[in-house]
Parts: structure tokens; C-alpha cells; sequence
């Protein structure tokens, strides 16, 4: 066996010859051998020898440390080093291939280790599809943002850092639970949509060519949690509501009597009556620079629905619509919007919020005994009235900017119908004043008939 002072002897100047080599057998026939061989003046070289057939190997273990201050093996650390190779060589022989199976099997560890720092939380998921909307223009972004906020990470903190790719089925579905226990019906399959669609957004995200690599963060996403957690289908009722007239005109009049209902508040919902019944979301969400007073238009840029591309939606305004903008002019004329407001603490860049306006009509029925408004009864009620009144469907449809999807409508026909929806919302203009001033109205038929 070799000793320290038989391989210093060997690197001296007097020692070995450059090249010359010595070997120290592992043990019996088969497990190869430690090979020391000599370099230089004080440099020498530790390796395991062993054969694959006839052909003599190989594999460099490391330099000699001669002494303290030198890099290196010691003498039994090269011995340690051999003995792990003699092992691999009489079970495997191929000692090379084994050795570069384990480099590649640590490289692949690493990298994993690495991807794993990388992985998206199942916050990071919900932000990039949040990011997503509002890079496409979807006003419900801050709708989607606020719902995941409150009926998400704030009662269920742990879920935020967890990875998005350890969100399982039960995560989601003690979320809904939850909610549903709370008496939250209706907007559990909001939020269960909204999760649906951050998963499902994940999964494409990290297959598309084209954003692949734009961000860093991988969510390594095997399927959605989400997709076998049924929709609860009784809570979408399709609502079915319509104000009577009476309570249009006593709302109409009597809103700014109610208590905490400001008068930006009252005109918004009186708006929203006026055009027609457009999605008071897109009426919150259209500044004053898309008005154009003098042709008396809005501009609504039109997003719901699938696919990214906004919908301009071109909206003649009618006599009762211009009165309200003009009375509001005074308050929120210096605004960005004419619906500015609410509690922002004045900030002049900012309007109502969306979800303030059940909350208004809320305290108008507490206020007001037996009325039974809500503000998802407008649009339904609008559209009831103008189909009673005789308004053509297509134009009833043309002033709600519904879909057309005949070829002939999709493709070809682009023709903005201004000159007609504005003839059809001055219609909705005498209909409606009709119902705000039944008796005015009324004196002045019969005037106009005995006229005639």
C-alpha cells in the first residue's frame, strides 16, 4: 500500500520520472486499482485504473496534496474516492457511464430545484390572468381582482403562497363551501368562474409560442382543479323582475330623497333609464372625452363576452339623457367622468363604484315601503317596456349592442345604424316621459287628436 512518504519521495526531483505511475490494488480480482502518477517537481495525480474488457481505463480522482497549503487529495481521501469506484466498477463496470448518468441526474436535480424557485403562486396565477383583462380592456378585471380578494385570499390566507400547481380540487371546493355557508350563493359561481378561467388562462399561457417566454415565472400546470366542480345551477335563476311604471316615476322623482344616495348617485341611475337601459358598468367606465354633446353620443367600448376585442358601441342620446348631463356639469364637469364620485374621497380621476348602485336602490326600498327596484332590474325593464310599446326587436337589440351573428351581419354589413338607434331612442324618450308625466302626457294626446 502506499504511504505519504513514498509519493512525496516519488515527486521529489530525484523521484519518478514525468508520467511514470505506481498502483495500489482495491482488493481482489475485478476491483480495480489506485493508480498515483508522478507529474513534475512536486505534482502528482490520483486516478482509478480498471479495464472493460481488454482496454485499460481510467478516471482522474484529483491532484495530491503534498502538503497543507496545496489543493487537493490527501492520500486517504484518494483511497475513499477509489473504493466508491471500485464499488460502481464491480457492480456495473462501466464506471464512465455510471458517473456521467449521476452528473446528468444531478443537472436535472438542479434544474428542477431551480424551476421550483420559479414556480408562480396560486396568487401570482390569479394576478397574471388579472393582468391579462386588463391588458385586454375587459372592464371586469377590477370586478374579478375585488372577488378572488374577498372571497379568496382574505378568508383563506394559506392558499395564497402555495404553489399553482399544488392547488387541488378540494382547495377550491372548501373555498365555495364556504361561501355557499355563508349564504353567499349567486356569487360563488362568479368566483368559481373566475378560477376556473385563471387556471384554464395558466395552462395556455405556458403552450403559447408567442408569451412563452415573456415572463419568467412558470406555473407548470398539469390540469384544472377547478373543471370538475360543478356550477350550482339553481342559484342563476334567470331574473325575470320588471319595475312597474308607478315605481319608475316615484324612483325617478324621489330618489334624491333618500338618505345617503348622493345626486350623482339619483342621475347615474336616472341615465341609466334614460339611454335605454345601458350596462351601468359601461356608463360608469365612459369619461366625458368619449361624449360628444354637440351630435349627443356616448362612445361605450364594449368588452363583455368572449375574446379580447372591444366592441365600439355608438349611443344616441335623448332629450331626458342631456338634461341629466347638463345638470351634472356643474359638479363633475372638471372630472374625467360624468359619474365621479362615491368613495374615492373626491378623487376627480376616479368614478363610482360599479357595486355602489345596489346598495343605493337598497336603501331606497328601506326607505320607500313596498317598492322592489334593484339594479339589475334596468336594463330587463327598459327592453320589457320597448317591446310592449312597439320598438323592433332589432333595434331594440342594435341599442343594447347584442350580438348580430348571421354571416351576413358579421361579415359584411358595417353599417353603424346610427340614424335608426337615434330614432329609436327618441321613441324610448316620448315612451318613458310618457310614464314619468302620465297626466302631461296624456292632456297633450288628447290635445293633438281633437286638433286633428
Amino acid at each position: 500500500m502506499f504511504t505519504d512518504r513514498q509519493l512525496k519521495a516519488w515527486i521529489k526531483e530525484n523521484g519518478l520520472a514525468a508520467g511514470a505511475d505506481r498502483t495500489e490494488k482495491l482488493g481482489g480480482r475485478g476491483s480495480g486499482s489506485l493508480m498515483f502518477k508522478v507529474r513534475g517537481a512536486n505534482n502528482g495525480e490520483f486516478y482509478f485504473r480498471y479495464h472493460i474488457g481488454k482496454a485499460r481505463k481510467t478516471k482522474k480522482l484529483g491532484n495530491y496534496k503534498a502538503s497543507k497549503s496545496m489543493a487537493g487529495l490527501t492520500l486517504e481521501e484518494a483511497r475513499q474516492k477509489a473504493q466508491e469506484l471500485s464499488k460502481i466498477y464491480r457492480d456495473d463496470k462501466d464506471v464512465k457511464a455510471v458517473l456521467e448518468q449521476r452528473e446528468e441526474e444531478k443537472a436535472r436535480q438542479h434544474k428542477e430545484r431551480e424551476a421550483k424557485k420559479l414556480e408562480g403562486s396560486f396568487k401570482d396565477l390569479t394576478n397574471s390572468y388579472i393582468n391579462q383583462l386588463k391588458a385586454e380592456g375587459k372592464s371586469s378585471a377590477s370586478e374579478v381582482e375585488n372577488s378572488l380578494q374577498r372571497s379568496v385570499f382574505k378568508p383563506h390566507p394559506d392558499l395564497a403562497k402555495k404553489k399553482a400547481n399544488e392547488i387541488v380540487t378540494e382547495d377550491i371546493t372548501a373555498v365555495l363551501r364556504a361561501m355557499i355557508e355563508n349564504g353567499i350563493t349567486t356569487q360563488s359561481n362568479r368566483v368559481r368562474s373566475y378560477l376556473l378561467a385563471a387556471f384554464n388562462h395558466g395552462l395556455k399561457q405556458e403552450n403559447n409560442p408567442r408569451s412563452y417566454l415573456e415572463s419568467p415565472v412558470r406555473f407548470n400546470l398539469k390540469y384544472n382543479p377547478v373543471a370538475n366542480i360543478p356550477r350550482q345551477t339553481d342559484y342563476e335563476r334567470s331574473g325575470e323582475s320588471v319595475i312597474p311604471d308607478d315605481e319608475i316615476k316615484h324612483l325617478w322623482h324621489e330618489l334624491t330623497q333618500t338618505d345617503k344616495v348622493s345626486f350623482v348617485m339619483a342621475s347615474l341611475i336616472r341615465f341609466a333609464f334614460a339611454t335605454g337601459g345601458q350596462r351601468i358598468k359601461q356608463i360608469l367606465d365612459t369619461p366625458w372625452e368619449r361624449y360628444d354633446l354637440e351630435a349627443r353620443t356616448m362612445l361605450i367600448h364594449d368588452s363583455k363576452g368572449k375574446g379580447a376585442k372591444v366592441r365600439p358601441h355608438l349611443v344616441p342620446l335623448n332629450d331626458l339623457a342631456m338634461k341629466i348631463l347638463e345638470q351634472l356639469q356643474p359638479y363633475t364637469g372638471e372630472c374625467r367622468y360624468p359619474f365621479a364620485g362615491g368613495s374615492h374621497n373626491g378623487d376627480p380621476e376616479r368614478h363610482i363604484r360599479h357595486d355602489s348602485v345596489p346598495l343605493a336602490l337598497q336603501r331606497y326600498r328601506e326607505t320607500h315601503e313596498g317598492r322592489t327596484a334593484k339594479a339589475a332590474d334596468i336594463r330587463r325593464t327598459c327592453k320589457t317596456i320597448m317591446a310592449r310599446s312597439g320598438i323592433a326587436k332589432e333595434l331594440r337589440d342594435r341599442l343594447h349592442n347584442h350580438s348580430l351573428n348571421d354571416i351576413a351581419t358579421k361579415h359584411y354589413d358595417k353599417h353603424d345604424y346610427l340614424e335608426e338607434k337615434r330614432t329609436a331612442m327618441d321613441q324610448w324618450n316620448c315612451i318613458l316621459d310618457l310614464i314619468l308625466n302620465p297626466r302631461n302626457s296624456v292632456t297633450l294626446i288628447r290635445n293633438a287628436h281633437k286638433n286633428n
